[in-house]
């Protein structure tokens, strides 16, 4: 069985430029209006990697009108790995 699952957030949209680099390690990046310098975790990264690892992606989908979501796709479950469950 082929897995799907969506995360959203209805708060401030990502902008292009810091979804592009969301699931870099450890990147520093500008605040809202460039100023503040803050880092983004491990999370994101984490996470990618853990999915790819296990042949699937991760999606992010940014806007002020529809929020934000993340969505984790998983390949289909081999038969074997099925029965030992």
């Amino acid at each position: 069985m082929a897995g799907r699952l969506p995360l959203h957030n209805r708060g401030s949209a990502i902008a292009q430029d810091r979804i592009d680099r969301l699931f870099d390690e450890m990147k520093a990046i500008g605040g809202p209006s460039g100023g503040e310098r803050r880092h983004l975790g491990l999370g994101s990264y984490i996470v990618d990697k853990i999915v790819r690892a296990h042949g699937g992606s991760v999606d992010v989908t940014s806007s002020t009108e529809e929020g934000t979501t993340f969505t984790v796709r998983l390949p289909p479950v081999a038969a074997a790995a099925s029965r030992h469950q």
